[in-house]
């Protein structure tokens, strides 16, 4: 091998050792340097919600304390998940905790004004027809009953 290209051989390796030292040592933190902050929260994905507060809490009708206001019982079974990022939030549901097949109840909300800040949001989980929480029976009953009713003016049987 010819002196040259030793000389070009070994300048190239010293050239990428000091690119490769250099680098590392310049993506290292200082030693007195206070810890990275946490990346917030992605918007829009959602997120389970541990700051529940039912009408029984002191703090419900207080705006001043952060927290999700839920009016209607939440079951002690049920997790409460919210869209991340937003404030107020945008959307909740509950759902089953450990059901793998549990279907999401949306929440409904109500914003309440609120003399001197911002207005009061709190949630309601508002009952359905033909799902169970109204008590009724179930829905296709009720359907056949409205249309005898409908046909022959008279009460079903």
């Amino acid at each position: 091998m010819c002196p040259a290209r030793r000389r070009f051989n070994l300048a190239l390796a010293i050239a990428a050792a000091s690119t490769v030292l250099g680098s590392a040592a310049a993506g290292a933190a200082p030693a007195d340097a206070a810890p990275a902050a946490p990346a917030p929260a992605t918007r829009g994905l959602p997120g389970s919600v541990t700051d529940v507060l039912g009408p029984a809490d002191p703090a419900f009708w207080d705006a001043a304390v952060p927290g999700t206001r839920i009016a209607t019982p939440v079951d002690p079974r049920d997790e409460v998940i919210c869209l991340t990022g937003f404030v107020p939030k945008l959307n909740c549901w509950t759902k089953e905790r450990d059901v793998l097949a549990a279907t999401m109840r949306p929440l409904a909300h109500v914003d309440i004004p609120m003399i001197g800040g911002p207005p009061l949001r709190i949630w309601v989980d508002l009952p359905r027809w033909g799902d169970g929480s109204t008590g009724e029976e179930p829905i296709s009953e009720w359907t056949t009953d409205a249309i005898l009713w409908w046909l022959y003016g008279r009460s079903p049987s």
